[in-house]
């Protein structure tokens, strides 16, 4: 790939890198840069100051250079602005959002008065996501509701086999299914089938999964360490809690357990979808910075 981008890199009026510290992106945005093509860089939370020496080394050498010659890094919080910054004081960051494509009406979901609930992890098996503490929860929730049942639906990015270990040690081959990775045009009506969405993962900035089950109207938990957890806490869009096991259990119940509370969660989920995370509020502020690199 690198080989191809020296070769037709010129043929480009602007390179945009999704940034992170490795021998794929930095390169390309190096090769880029050399070649006097504009760069604008993402980093999705993955360029922080860090106390490893790996990391320092590789900012020495590359990183920071990088982030100083992009004309505009693109950040989609203030937590994200500050730790590049920390970086690179020199970096041009601009702030933006995630949008996904809304429907003009907010969407009807039919409340099951009877027959088997579904509660739904759809993300990546990876650590930082925490598949596991969602068994965790599924075996708290299990407990106390005899009709729910669990899926887990993803790519296996490491944390597959602790994942089987973990339902098997609670014997929960009964209440959580998984399903491996879903094709992208099959997430929304595996979200919209959900009754309730949750993502344990920590250190989230801005996860795409989120707004998909805001758009289609499923209520959803997530931690307080998501990037965008206390515009999901002010607007009421979202249960946020500590991300423990009791917790999450906890806020599913209590959004099963209240279908009043649910619908209330999914109205103002739309509305806060509405007004700042549509596609066009997502893409504009790159358009403009394109534009003022021509």
């Amino acid at each position: 790939m690198l080989r191809w981008l020296r070769d037709n890199v010129k043929n480009y009026d602007a390179i945009h890198v999704h940034l992170a510290r490795d021998l794929v992106t930095l390169p390309a945005a190096s090769i880029a840069q050399a070649a006097d093509i504009p760069v604008f860089a993402q980093t999705h939370g993955m360029v922080d100051p860090s106390k490893r020496m790996s990391a320092r080394v590789v900012d020495l050498l590359a990183t920071r250079r990088v982030l100083r010659h992009s004309r505009v890094v693109f950040a989609l919080t203030a937590a994200e602005e500050v730790d590049l910054a920390g970086v690179e004081p020199a970096v041009k960051v601009r702030r933006v959002v995630n949008g996904v494509a809304i429907p003009d009406r907010q969407p009807v979901r039919v409340v099951r008065e009877s027959g088997t609930r579904e509660v739904l992890f759809l993300a990546r098996l990876h650590e930082r996501k925490r598949p596991v503490a969602f068994v965790e929860m599924a075996a708290i929730v299990s407990r106390q509701l005899s009709d729910v049942q669990f899926t887990i639906a993803g790519p296996d990015e490491g944390e597959l086999a602790a994942v089987s270990d973990t339902i098997s040690r609670l014997a929960l081959e009964d209440r959580v299914r998984v399903v491996g990775p879903l094709a992208p045009e099959s997430t929304d009506a595996a979200m919209a089938r959900a009754d309730v969405f949750v993502l344990p993962s920590t250190g989230e900035v801005f996860p795409m999964t989120v707004l998909e089950a805001f758009r289609v109207g499923t209520p959803a938990v997530v931690t307080d360490s998501l990037g965008i957890a206390d515009e999901c806490r002010r607007a009421g869009a979202a249960v946020v809690t500590d991300g423990s096991a009791s917790a999450l259990a906890s806020a599913v119940s209590e959004l099963l357990g209240d279908a009043t509370a649910a619908k209330r969660q999914a109205e103002a989920a739309y509305h806060l979808l509405h007004s700042t995370m549509t596609i066009r509020s997502a893409v504009s502020p790159i358009l403009e910075a394109y534009g003022e690199a021509e």
